[in-house]
């Protein structure tokens, strides 16, 4: 940041006469430097648009003229234009012409103003002004030196008589075109005045201030307000306790501060206590010095000198004499058209009751008591335990709306915020019916009406027009309450006629909506008759479906149970067949048991009587072998009579199944299953029965040829068995005479070694 250029003064320099006037770089004035001073030049130095809104007497001026001192020793042209010069009473064309008069003089150009605007007098003034800070004032060049515009006293553009948002939303434009244009760049904007932006420009879309910089000129701080130390060397033994003194009262006020410091040093230069006091050595606080107890005075303290100088100045008529509370006092007068000033007056009370508020850089009220001078922001130490558990601990100040200092609080205390609220009540709508002819347009309502008549309640000082105008408001109101109720009956009334209208449409609709559903049902019903209809016939097709099928069904029924019996008379005729198969085998089995019994008896009786290694003994062995086969024969036989036999049981197990399905079909009821099912499920039925009553005719065939086979395997053994048996006769015939040969034999010797026996040999009798 670059450093200030002031210094803290000598001694040699004196405060400005009641503290009032400009302090500039060279004058003899005290000047305290502030951290605005640094801020302000460096931001127009980097061609940042700026504003500076301050209460009066805050130092504007001053700053102002320091700043584009600076400026100009960096190469940068400066321009300061005081409105208050121009004054509002002009024309637009007067008012814009002015203005460029005032820039062309101090940058000293040389091209003729007179013929550059007479040449572009078909422009409105405010595009005129714009033409000639682009041709004239930047030219064509973009690489010139920078040039500002300080516009000082911005507050004037509020009594202008023609639109004041043109020239605000000319400025805007200078600062939107270096986006376009580069040369614009080059031109920079400070406002200062008292007064607020929105008071300023009410067209948000055309205010310079969204894209310009604040800069905050604040009272002096304690540190600060030390540059005025070395003036009051003169005044006090201590200068510390006495500036101390002053700033209890004033809370560094610059003009307020510096009148003070101006009067207590003419008191010293007159003479007075002070001086007396301090020229014996005695103490600055309050002791006694002996030479002034010699001559019968007493020194005051530095506290009870400010006092009395404060009542002198400020308190006893500071509201008439002094400019700075006049100036506050004007901006809460009843004649201003202002809605704001109750509700400033409200949140200055809560001040006056020492309520805490929360400063708010955005709030309107506090804006405008800040201008009027009677509050500023005030940043504040905190104490640990005023924290809140969510604030971090390094938050140890916070920034307070308060009082602007004691001096303001005493001028403008509780009883004048009283006064001045209510004379808002009357003053002003009194005043605006008054000039309206008394027109009913301009009375007191509601709320409005409701205090004034609480304020005037038992006052003895209302005038007549007060009277007569709270007369009339109570008046207008009760027309208004009883146009108010006749507007409730025809309310009322409409609301009737509407209800009854809308039961009407309600019911119209109703009945609308039923003849459309009567419709719908019509046509509904058509459909489910014809469907109906439809479905009849299908059903009577089907039902001639279903007849013919059951006589189908029916039919096959018939053939199925005559096949079946037609098989159950096959199956008994194979079955006796079979059962007299089987009792030719059985009897044939059973005689060719008996011959070999007898061949047996006969070989074994043989055998018995026949010596060994004899001829009748080995015809006698033949006839036991001839035996053997015989019973081989025999038992050949009786298998052949066991398959038979089983033969028979096939044949009768088909012959059961056979009865036994005739039963079944003749016990059963072919309708029930047809009427069942669809006709192609009967079909499927039958055809299902077929397959199964064929597959038993099937397995009746082969059970009746195995039968049959086995019979002719009987008759073809039967006839074997014949032949064996003629055979086992002839043999039977040959061992007979073999026997009675052996029995001749038998006287003949026997051998001294006879052979072994055959395994097959019968044991000796």
């Amino acid at each position: 940041m670059t450093a200030p250029d002031s210094a803290v003064p000598s001694s040699s320099q004196s405060f400005q006469t009641e503290g009032r006037g400009i302090v500039d770089a060279d004058g003899q004035g005290f000047y305290v430097v502030r951290k605005s001073d640094a801020e302000l030049f460096e931001r127009l130095l980097r061609r940042e648009p700026c504003y500076v809104l301050a209460p009066r007497q805050i130092g504007k001026s001053s700053l102002r003229i320091r700043t584009q001192e600076r400026l100009r020793g960096r190469g940068v042209r400066c321009v300061s234009i005081d409105l208050t010069s121009i004054g509002s009473g002009a024309s637009a064309d007067e008012w814009y012409f002015s203005i460029a008069a005032a820039i062309h003089e101090d940058l000293g150009l040389d091209p003729d103003l007179d013929e550059l605007w007479r040449k572009n007098r078909r422009m409105s003034p405010v595009r005129r002004f714009r033409q000639f800070l682009g041709d004239v004032v930047l030219g064509e060049d973009d690489e010139g030196p920078p040039v500002v515009i300080f516009l000082d006293e911005i507050d004037v553009t509020l009594g202008l008589p023609f639109s004041r948002d043109d020239f605000f939303g000319l400025i805007r434009s200078a600062r939107e075109a270096r986006a376009d244009a580069p040369r614009w760049g080059r031109l920079t904007f400070c406002l200062i005045g008292v007064a607020a932006p929105l008071d300023l420009v009410a067209d948000p879309e055309r205010t310079p201030f969204n894209n310009s910089f604040e800069v905050r000129l604040d009272d002096f701080s304690r540190e600060e307000a030390r540059t005025f130390l070395p003036g009051l060397a003169n005044a006090s033994a201590d200068p510390e306790a006495l500036l101390g003194a002053v700033l209890d009262w004033t809370s560094g006020h610059p003009a307020l501060t510096q009148r003070l410091c101006y009067h207590l040093c003419q008191q010293s230069s007159a003479g007075g206590e002070a001086q007396d006091g301090d020229s014996k050595g005695g103490d600055s606080k309050g002791g006694d010095s002996k030479e002034g107890k010699r001559k019968g005075g007493k020194r005051k303290s530095d506290a009870a000198r400010v006092k009395d100088l404060v009542d002198t100045l400020f308190l006893d008529s500071g509201r008439i004499s002094d400019p700075i509370l006049l100036d506050a006092e004007r901006r809460f007068a009843g004649d201003r058209a202002d809605a704001r000033i109750p509700v400033m007056l409200h949140l200055y009370g809560r001040l006056l009751n020492g309520e805490d508020v929360d400063a708010d850089g955005n709030n309107p009220r506090q804006f405008g008591l800040r201008i009027a001078g009677l509050a500023a922001e005030r940043k504040e130490r905190l104490d640990p335990e005023e924290l809140s558990p969510e604030e971090p601990t390094r938050s140890a100040s916070r920034t307070r709306f308060r009082l602007r200092n004691r001096i303001f609080a005493s001028v403008f205390d509780r009883a004048w915020v009283d006064e001045r609220l209510a004379r808002r009540f009357l003053t002003e709508p009194l005043q605006i019916w008054k000039d309206s002819g008394r027109k009913e347009d301009h009375v007191l309502r509601g709320d409005s009406l409701r205090i004034a008549l609480a304020w005037a309640k038992g006052r003895d000082d209302v005038t007549p027009d007060e009277h007569d105008f709270l007369q009339a408001s109570q008046e207008e109101q009760g027309r208004a309450e009883a146009a108010r109720q006749q507007a409730e009956v025809e309310r009322a009334r409409r609301e009737r006629a509407e209800q009854a209208m809308r039961s009407q449409r309600r019911v119209v609709s109703i009945l609308a909506t039923s003849i459309a559903l009567l419709g719908v049902l019509m046509i509904v019903v058509i459909i489910l008759y014809s469907e109906n209809q439809r479905a009849l016939q299908e059903k009577s097709e089907a039902l001639a479906s279903e007849q013919q099928a059951r006589s189908v069904v029916e039919n096959a029924y018939e053939e199925r149970v005559a096949r079946a019996r037609d098989e159950r008379v096959e199956a008994e005729r194979l079955y006796k067949e079979a059962q007299k198969a089987h009792q030719d085998a059985e009897e044939a089995a059973k005689r060719k048991r008996e011959e070999a019994k007898v061949a047996e008896e006969e070989a074994r009786l043989a055998l018995s009587k026949a010596p060994r290694w004899s001829t009748e003994r080995l015809k006698a062995e033949r006839k036991e072998d001839a035996a053997q086969k015989v019973r081989k024969e025999a038992d050949r036989l009786d298998s052949k009579a066991d398959d038979a036999a089983r033969g028979m049981q096939s044949a009768l197990q088909r012959y059961t199944i056979a009865d036994r399905a005739v039963a079944t079909l003749e016990d059963g009821s072919p309708q029930g299953a047809s009427i069942a099912g669809s006709v192609k499920g009967a079909i499927e039925a039958e055809q299902g029965e077929t397959r199964r009553l064929s597959n038993l005719v099937e397995t009746q065939k082969e059970a009746l040829t195995s039968a049959q086979k086995e019979i002719e395997d009987l008759r073809e053994t039967q006839r074997d068995l014949e032949a064996q048996l003629a055979a086992a006769e002839l043999e039977k015939a040959t061992l007979q005479r073999e026997l009675n040969a052996a029995r001749a034999q038998q006287r003949a010797p026997v051998p001294s070694k006879l052979p072994a026996p055959t395994p097959n040999a019968p044991p000796p009798n």
